[in-house]
């Protein structure tokens, strides 16, 4: 009976696909059949009612260029070695085994890969938390980075996610205005 109970695991692991990846030139896996989108990257109300029966889904997802993948909103622009504001989630439409591993990378034209902290995390019910992603390296003045998330299933699955997040030295900050100075230098001359 033990022979058969492992057996039947590895069997269940091989199906998962949750092997170790080998070098394919496959990029991205098969499509699935429902769309998920609007055209716009923001996923359909009628797919979020759907996914968010889980309770762990977050509700502000966004499509990647994988169809099989969905992730959580990022802020526009944020500063560089600071947490944020909430977990950054990636969700696997498809079937995909616990334990799986998942990375991000960023890059842009001028950075091509940027440092960033704690950018794996494990698939868990389809949900990959990466609970303290931080983003070190900068992205360049207007200039934003794209993600690329990495899902080491066998054969490895990659999912895009353009124009993610504008990281700078300051973070996002009031624009510098003609108006607040002149207002300045009235008040210390009078």
């Amino acid at each position: 009976s033990y022979y058969y109970t492992f057996i039947e695991a590895f069997q269940s692991q091989r199906n998962c696909h949750r092997l170790y990846p080998q070098i394919t030139s496959h990029r991205f896996s098969t499509q699935l059949p429902d769309k998920t989108t609007d055209g716009t990257g923001v996923v359909t109300a009628q797919h979020k009612d759907n996914r968010t029966s889980t309770g762990d889904i977050p509700a502000d997802l966004r499509a990647t260029d994988s169809p099989n993948f969905l992730v959580s909103s990022l802020p526009a622009h944020w500063r560089c070695n600071k947490i944020l504001p909430h977990a950054f989630t990636v969700v696997a439409l498809g079937d995909v085994c616990d334990g799986v591993l998942v990375t991000v990378m960023a890059g842009n034209d001028e950075n091509c890969s940027a440092e960033l902290r704690n950018a794996t995390a494990l698939m868990t019910s389809r949900t990959a938390r990466f609970n303290d992603l931080r983003f070190v390296g900068r992205s360049g003045r207007g200039k934003s980075f794209t993600l690329t998330i990495t899902v080491f299933t066998s054969p490895p699955q990659v999912a895009t996610y353009h124009r993610a997040i504008k990281v700078t030295v300051d973070g996002p900050r009031e624009p510098r205005c003609e108006y607040t100075q002149h207002t300045c230098l009235l008040t210390w001359n009078v």
